[in-house]
């Protein structure tokens, strides 16, 4: 068994269909935890690190919500988010194939949109599904063109409806950089990257799992 191969079987092993990431010769993501439906931050980060391919997810995100900070009495809001898609497929390629796709026309046409812009640089994609942010070293999650769910904000501990919040929160934006481009607006890439430890509970491979 050459290095390589030796380095692979070190590190990933299939126990009863269920994938186990070891890290270090430890494990740190077993079957029970799966099957229990619990799983840390850190668990998650290294269970997504094993999944080499685009896969469905539904995730259940808590983050600050987008506001303006002036005068505004609500600041500190948070939204609480479902959305579903595809985690893990490569974006930044499927931005630049747009791109062409919109200077059909031009033989000479060359792809202005590079995948090394991704955050402008700031952004490493380590997996298929996780980017790690090269400053903060932050993991997130690839997720395209999301499916939003219901969304519902919180002010205090308590409820709060989204008309309250309306006059301070911030629309989300079609992407310039794809516009600029040629891509027109209804046909831009918009993927999601939740950060990690803002996931309260994610669906993926037909599991349900609570991050704690």
């Amino acid at each position: 068994m050459n290095s390589d191969c030796q380095l692979i079987y070190e590190r990933y092993r299939v126990v009863s269909r269920q994938l186990i990431f070891e890290k270090y010769q430890n494990a740190i993501i077993t079957t029970e935890s799966l099957d229990s439906g619990a799983m840390t931050v850190e668990q998650l980060k290294d269970y997504l690190l094993t999944i080499k391919r685009p896969t469905p997810v539904t995730v259940e995100i808590e983050s600050p919500a987008r506001m303006r900070k002036t005068g505004n009495p609500y600041n500190g809001a948070i939204k609480r988010s479902i959305i579903n898609g595809m985690a893990g497929g490569d974006y930044e390629i499927s931005m630049q194939n747009r791109e062409l796709a919109a200077h059909a026309d031009d033989d000479n046409y060359e792809a202005t949109l590079r995948t090394a812009s991704l955050w402008n640089g700031k952004g490493k994609r380590i997996s298929p599904l996780v980017i790690q942010h090269i400053e903060s070293g932050e993991y997130y999650l690839a997720i395209g063109n999301p499916r939003s769910g219901t969304s519902t904000y919180m002010f205090e501990g308590q409820p709060i409806e989204k008309s309250a919040l309306s006059p301070f929160l911030i629309a989300p934006s079609v992407s310039q950089k794809q516009t600029s481009a040629g891509i027109a607006a209804e046909n831009t890439i918009q993927p999601r990257y939740p950060l990690l430890k803002n996931i309260k509970n994610i669906k993926i491979n037909n599991v349900n799992l609570q991050i704690t």
